[in-house]
This record gives C-alpha cells, structure tokens and sequence, in this order.
C-alpha cells in the first residue's frame, strides 16, 4: 500500500506535496466517479443490484480482512471534482417554470468542456494514462433503478460528450471505453463520441450495466491483449458528470496504492442559482457540496514517491474478493 505521510514529514518533502481527506463511511467516500490502481480494481468483486451506487460501496468496503479501503478526496474541492449534472435537472422540475430550456442549456454547456484545457501528461515514468470507463444508458429509467435522468438522447449524448472531453482532459492519452446496452445506443454513442471502444453488453436490468461493464473489462485484462495488455490505472465515472482537476495526473496516481484510491469531491448546481461563495465553472455555473461530503482527517501524498515500476509490471492477475 502507498503510505500516506504524516503532514510533518510531507512538508519536509522536495516534490510536490497534495492534502486530501480520508473519506469514512460509503456515503463520504461516494462520488459515482474513481481513479483506482489496477491490482485495486482487479480485485473487487462487482456484483448486480439495482442500487447504482454500490459499485462504489463495493470498492469502499473490499479491503480485506473485514476492513475498508482508503478513499481520499482532495481537501481543496477544485483539486479534484465532477460537476454532477442530473441533480440539477430534478430540481428545475420541481421549481421552474421552463425546465426543458434550462436543462438544454445545462447539457449544452458541459458539451462545452471540449474547449477547456488539457493538462500536460505527466504520468510516472513508463506508467501508460487511465482506462476510462463509462456506462451509457439513453433510455428512459427503469423501474428499481439504473438511472435517474429524464433527459432526452440528444441531451444525454450532449453530456456524455462534455464528459469524455473533461476525462481526456484531465488525463491525456487516456482510453475512453463506454459501456452499453443496446445497438440503439451503441450507435448513439459511435456517432457523438470518439470513444476508443464501446462495449456492447447483456444486461437482465438495466441498474446492472456499470456492473456488468466493470467484471467484462476485468477478464478483458486479465486476457492481457490489445488496449488492456498494460493497464495501470482505471478511472470510472458516470455519463453526467464532468470532471475537472487543477491536479496534475502525476499527482493524482501518487495518491494510490493497493487498498488506497482517489474520488473526486461531488459538486452540484441548486436551483434557484448558486451564490458567489459557491464554486465557480468554466461557463459561470455555481456549484455547491451535496450529501456527500468528505470531512475526514487531512492526509498528505507526495508526488515524488513513484513506484518502482508501473503497476502492471506489480501485478499481472489475481483472485476477486466476495462482495
């Protein structure tokens, strides 16, 4: 496991030092959205529910030996954050008087990610940038999950856009690899994003597609061929949520270790608007914590302290834990 350092000794540290917060409990550890290690990602086991959120619960509680694993958020929000989209369309259906103009105006918007900047590619040496993984469902929500959204595809498809851009941008070089359902949104996705892959995939309910998405990308690396010969880390998000970083990418890989992974703060437009004390996009959006905030104690990482070797030259294969 990468130690986490004591403040005194990361302040005593030549490299650049980052302050995150130890997350306690699924629900301060819970964005939707991770960057995790491989031999991390390989060893959880993702089993079906019709709750969307315990992909993340499964990652938290699948330490070992009855223990959790270490979730850190950045302690300053902006370091690391995705821009929860669909929070905002429910409550403009609830208060405003036009909510379909504003909710356009919302997916138009974070299509807009595309034109923000993109960090430089400094991943440790000889490490290969992040699989992205992200499930894509452009139908309506089912009954016992899977999506909460009402928006239509094209709106969908819009967000989706602005998500892919913000996760390349966030991690150059990055392979973007969503997950479907459907040929219907199969050919969706084709057509609206340069996506590296999209996996077609058979799903009882459509709450199981992240989960289902997850245990096909594992055998695909446990294959060990083409794209997914030499993973080293894996970034997971939902399709509404863009992200941002004011992180380097070294930055947030030095953060992981074998039971150690990073999640983004989890902001949200309210409606009515936001005030000047929130925190501030690209586009003017305000946004604000929602419930799950991470108010654990501060820890350091050190971008200096790389791993010998990048990690899928550590770990090639292994076992899955019990759900």
């Amino acid at each position: 496991m990468r130690r986490l350092l004591p403040l005194g000794a990361a302040a005593a540290a030549a490299a650049e030092v980052t302050l995150w917060r130890n997350c306690h409990g699924p629900v301060a550890a819970y964005a939707g959205a991770w960057l995790a290690r491989r031999d991390l990602f390989q060893e959880t086991a993702f089993g079906d529910s019709l709750g969307m959120e315990y992909h993340d619960y499964n990652v938290y509680h699948q330490g070992g030996n009855g223990r959790p694993r270490v979730a850190l958020k950045s302690a300053r929000a902006t370091d690391f954050y995705v821009e929860h989209l669909s929070e905002y369309e429910h409550a403009v259906r609830r208060r405003a008087r036009d909510p379909e103009v504003l909710i356009r105006r919302q997916a138009e918007d974070a299509a807009r990610a595309c034109d923000e900047p993109r960090a430089a590619a400094d991943y440790p040496a000889g490490a290969a940038p992040p699989l992205v993984l992200i499930p894509f469902w452009g139908g309506l929500p089912q009954k016992g999950g899977n999506a909460h959204s009402k928006v239509s595809v094209e709106e969908k498809l819009l967000q989706l856009r602005g998500v892919a851009c913000s996760v390349r941008n966030t991690f150059p070089g990055a392979a973007l690899v969503v997950g479907v359902a459907s040929a219907a949104d199969e050919a969706y996705v084709a057509g609206a994003v340069n996506a590296s892959e999209v996996l077609r995939l058979d799903v009882a309910h459509g709450a199981h597609l992240s989960f289902t998405l997850f245990r096909r990308v594992q055998e695909l690396i446990d294959a060990g061929r083409g794209r997914y010969a030499a993973v080293d880390y894996v970034f997971f998000t939902e399709a509404d949520q863009v992200l941002r970083a004011a992180l380097s990418p070294r930055a947030l890989v030095a953060a992981l270790g074998r039971q150690v992974y990073v999640v983004p703060n989890r902001l949200e437009e309210p409606f009515p608007a936001g005030t000047s004390k929130d925190y501030a996009t690209p586009q003017g959006r305000r946004l604000r914590f929602g419930q799950n905030m991470c108010n654990g104690e501060l820890v350091a990482t050190s971008d200096g302290r790389a791993a010998p070797a990048p990690p899928h030259h550590i770990y090639r294969a292994g076992r899955r834990n019990s759900v």
